[in-house]
């Protein structure tokens, strides 16, 4: 069976609650409601939700302060704002300390399972206890990974960018006794440098600009679970020794403070980096190396196991039926095309290419002609000077919509921006 995707609706209104949790539940969610921020609060200390869905305004807290609130203690838990009209600059305040959405009141039902599927991070589609994959080489991955579930030994997991590396990371974890905890992923490439401290070991407030309260940072909103470090090999020199003291000791101090915080946490971190190359050239430091470097699982790219594609890209077809309410096939044709390309982008690129032709593709079957073997950016090439940012950003938006059918939710997440943002550039360019 599926894990459902655990939701957690925040409203002070009774009827909205219950109205909202029948209608999720139907779409398969795991659903809990609060009628307060704090009651939200309480409630977190035993249920995580993977998205919160919240009123702006309440009495008692409003959604401003709950949100505040909640980035304290759960930092990495998307949030979306249900905003009636008139409360758009607070929606606004919202996204900016952290709510990745909003949507206004009234609404379709549809168009938030859009919002949740769009902001969600990706999980286990299928069992959560396997792994896709028929070839001899993912049946040894996943039993080396049921081994070293069994342990809190420190694990890195290397391979190509899109082979999977953060699913086996959350295998682990859903193997392992600490399932039932928090699963915290930190992609080291995607947090600015000044940042980086402050999201990882938290703050004490006024101890920098911007400080307006205390926050714990993705260590200690990992306690007790596991705190997955992708791109490892791309940490800052500098970060590198205090993860070091993080990983021998588990021991943190948060920016402002001198109390030394301990954590109980499994670390797994992944790379696509040569390390050991990085550690020669005096770019990754050797200690850290050695500590991270504990356990090694290796996972090969889709091009060395081709008798994995054909069963990644049903799950894929199937994972389109559920979402878009239909049941497509591939073509004898097609299924040969998907069989002899070699993926440099690997099973993120086969996952890509089974959705583009899911959209554009007429009727039940997705033929040859429908598969696109490149990304967004492939026509975007031109010579040096003739298009600048803007262009490109309209070419790329027009191009999303396309693709995504003129769904505003799923175009963002082929861009990798949200909703809003998404609908301010259209707005912006006199596009939509």
């Amino acid at each position: 069976m599926n894990e459902k995707i655990r939701i957690l609706i925040v409203d002070d209104e009774a009827n909205m609650r219950k109205i909202l949790s029948l209608a999720l539940k139907k779409h398969g969610y795991e659903v809990q409601t609060a009628e307060s921020g704090s009651r939200a609060l309480e409630l977190m200390k035993g249920f995580v939700p993977q998205m919160i869905i919240s009123d702006i305004k309440m009495d008692n807290m409003t959604g401003i302060e709950f949100i505040r609130k909640l980035r304290t203690n759960f930092s990495s838990v998307p949030v979306c704002f249900m905003t009636a009209y008139g409360s758009i600059s607070n929606a606004v305040e919202a996204m900016k300390l952290g709510a990745v959405d909003y949507i206004g009141k009234p609404f379709e039902i549809a168009t938030l399972v859009e919002i949740i599927e769009a902001s969600i991070e990706p999980a286990v589609t299928h069992d959560n206890k396997k792994i896709i994959g028929c070839s001899k080489h993912i049946k040894q991955a996943m039993k080396k990974a049921e081994k070293i579930a069994k342990t809190d030994a420190t694990v890195m997991i290397k391979g190509e960018t899109g082979v999977g590396k953060d699913l086996f990371a959350r295998y682990i974890h859903q193997s392992s006794p600490r399932s039932k905890k928090p699963f915290i992923k930190v992609d080291c490439t995607s947090i600015p440098s000044e940042l980086f401290e402050s999201e990882l070991f938290g703050h004490k407030k006024g101890s920098f600009t911007g400080a307006i309260e205390d926050r714990i940072g993705k260590f200690e909103s990992a306690h007790q679970g596991t705190i997955f470090l992708d791109e490892i090999g791309t940490l800052n020199f500098n970060m590198q020794k205090k993860f070091l003291s993080i990983i021998q000791d588990r021991v943190l101090v948060r920016i402002g403070e001198t109390t030394e915080r301990r954590v109980d946490i499994r670390v797994i971190t992944a790379t696509n980096e040569d390390l050991e190359k990085l550690v020669r050239e005096g770019k990754f430091r050797k200690d850290l190396y050695f500590r991270l470097n504990n356990i090694v699982l290796q996972v090969l790219p889709l091009r060395t196991r081709p008798e994995d594609i054909m069963e990644l890209a049903d799950q894929f077809l199937l994972d389109l039926d559920r979402i878009y309410g239909s049941k497509k096939q591939l073509s004898g044709p097609a299924a040969a095309l998907l069989k002899d390309y070699d993926y440099p982008g690997n099973i993120r690129e086969l996952k890509n290419i089974i959705e583009q032709a899911y959209i554009l593709s007429d009727g039940t079957t997705i033929n040859d002609k429908d598969l696109v073997f490149s990304d967004l950016s492939a026509d975007m090439s031109t010579e040096e000077g003739q298009m600048n940012l803007k262009e490109v950003e309209i070419q790329l938006m027009k191009k999303a919509l396309k693709i995504a059918g003129n769904n505003y939710s799923k175009a963002a997440k082929i861009l990798g921006i949200n909703r809003n943002q998404l609908i301010y550039k259209l707005e912006k360019y006199g596009l939509k």
